[in-house]
């Protein structure tokens, strides 16, 4: 749908808003409400781009071994409130994989169960 919104605002000046919104079938009022938001939304993408590239810098300056509750009480304890659900999708957007720790060993028998 916000491709339909785009279309709209590019075109706006060649056409006449009222008419592309009814042939598109989208409500002008939520095209006009679309248009207000767009610099609260850029404003909001700038602010989750600073948060990335601190959890970025706190990720490699532990030797890429911290993992979201690790990184989300080092942001805490810096003063910055996040929520921890907030940090794990932007760690997973950026795909910052953390190390393993230990190994599990794993004892079983290989040889199946007869009963």
């Amino acid at each position: 749908m916000s491709a339909k919104l785009a279309f709209i605002a590019a075109r706006a000046a060649e056409h006449g808003i009222r008419l592309m919104c009814r042939l598109l079938r989208v409500s002008p009022n939520w095209f006009h409400g679309w248009r207000a938001a767009t610099p609260k939304r850029a404003a909001c993408q700038a602010a989750r781009d600073v948060l990335a590239a601190k959890i970025r810098s706190i990720f490699e300056g532990r030797k890429r071994c911290y993992g979201v509750p690790r990184i989300h009480a080092e942001l805490r304890a810096n003063g910055l409130r996040i929520a921890k659900k907030t940090v794990a999708k932007l760690m997973h957007l950026a795909a910052p994989v953390s190390c393993l720790g230990r190994q599990i060993a794993v004892i079983s028998s290989a040889l199946p169960r007869t009963c």
